[in-house]
């Protein structure tokens, strides 16, 4: 019945879950920390790739993923205004002694923008297909979101406040999911990012 979702969801995740593995083997491995940065960024970037195709094969629109420049100013404002209040809950006016250089703020978008369109993109619209259900699909894909960060951190810790998180942005996604108020990809992806710049 729900095949083709199963076999998109199952293909993508099983690259996912692959490119985590080598990359927590390759993180074990390697000492330098720009070539650690550099193997993420083009994992992000094939990770990208892979969503994409995968949503080409859904026969779907990037609408239908959250992705999409209608009010691109008003999406990236609410990514900036809602990104800082989450800051400033999480880690208090500390986030001002911050100081990241412009290659971890260009690695932490892409961080961002892959992993938004995979969980609260791909994943997200994938799962309330096959659920029918917005809550459902918010606790589905934000437990996959949280072990997922495993391999890399091997921490249980981080395992669950990351699932916390990819709840919140799954709770944000669904609040006005497809309707003309939908918060897309765009704006999450900046939460994310402003998330990794000053709380990680």
């Amino acid at each position: 019945m729900h095949k083709k979702e199963y076999i998109l969801m199952g293909s993508v995740l099983t690259y996912e879950v692959v490119s985590m593995l080598l990359i927590a083997y390759l993180y074990q491995i390697l000492d330098s920390h720009l070539i650690k940065i550099i193997i993420q960024n083009v994992a992000n970037v094939l990770s990208i790739c892979v969503t994409l195709f995968a949503i080409k094969m859904s026969k779907k629109s990037l609408r239908d993923f959250g992705l999409f420049t209608d009010h691109l100013f008003k999406q990236i404002l609410i990514g900036l205004v809602v990104g800082f209040i989450l800051v400033v809950l999480l880690q208090g006016l500390s986030f001002l002694e911050a100081s990241p250089n412009l290659y971890d703020i260009f690695s932490m978008m892409l961080v961002g923008f892959s992993e938004e369109l995979l969980f609260r993109g791909f994943l997200f619209t994938m799962i309330y297909e096959l659920s029918g259900s917005k809550l459902k699909t918010a606790f589905i894909s934000s437990i996959i979101f949280g072990i997922w960060h495993y391999p890399v951190g091997q921490s249980i810790d981080q395992v669950i406040g990351t699932t916390i998180i990819g709840l919140i942005y799954a709770e944000i996604r669904s609040l006005y999911f497809r309707t003309d108020k939908e918060i897309g990809i765009i704006p999450l992806s900046i939460f994310h990012w402003l998330y990794d710049i000053f709380v990680l």
